[in-house]
């Protein structure tokens, strides 16, 4: 289960990549659909049981074009190959910032998941979530951001080991690191065996 998209936005010039701003609305992907279709799942990618998620974050410019874009979790090299090769086809609804339009990014995820493989489902998220809350130093101090986590789990579901992958600020991070092992997710098996879980998660601030 990976958590929604991410949103950071920048102004001409764009500033350093940590910078979060408000936008007039929140972003729109037109044609990540038609995207994920054309990337398809990569016939070596599958002839070497490769599954994860890659996450770029995207920058658009101020009409929704993609520009550029930088890896946050490649999941696997060949995923990421595939990803990679269409990704510039991305657009989004372009945005404003007190009316005036403005380059923004935003965090994509791309999933791969094999046939015969179960979904990751997370049994617990709302709640975990609610306990990490919005820390009161960081809503004092205005900070906001996001905090990506690469998450692995055993064959119960329970999570034995966790990566902070990035993260805008340590007041987030201290947040989160507070309660992610309390996260459970659903047994899965792959091919009718039980399987240990590896998943990102995206935590909103």
């Amino acid at each position: 289960m990976l958590c929604g998209l991410s949103l950071l936005f920048a102004q001409m010039p764009v500033p350093p990549a940590d910078a979060v701003v408000k936008a007039d609305k929140p972003p729109e992907l037109l044609n990540l659909s038609e995207l994920v279709n054309k990337v398809g799942y990569p016939e070596d990618a599958q002839k070497a049981k490769a599954e994860g998620t890659v996450i770029l974050r995207i920058l658009f410019d101020e009409k929704g074009n993609y520009v550029k874009h930088e890896v946050k979790a490649e999941g696997h090299p060949l995923l990421l190959k595939a990803v990679e090769k269409d990704i510039k086809l991305i657009k989004a609804k372009p945005l404003t910032l007190n009316k005036k339009p403005i380059q923004f990014s935003m965090n994509v995820p791309f999933s791969f998941k094999l046939r015969g493989t179960d979904q990751i489902e997370c049994l617990n998220f709302e709640e975990v979530r609610e306990k990490i809350g919005y820390p009161e130093k960081a809503k004092k101090q205005g900070i906001t951001g996001q905090v990506l986590v690469s998450i692995k789990a055993d064959e119960k579901g329970n999570v034995i080991d966790y990566m902070v992958a990035k993260s805008d600020h340590k007041l987030l991070t201290q947040a989160v690191e507070a309660h992610i092992k309390e996260l459970k997710f659903k047994p899965m098996t792959k091919n009718g065996v039980p399987a240990r879980i590896n998943t990102s998660m995206i935590f909103e601030f």
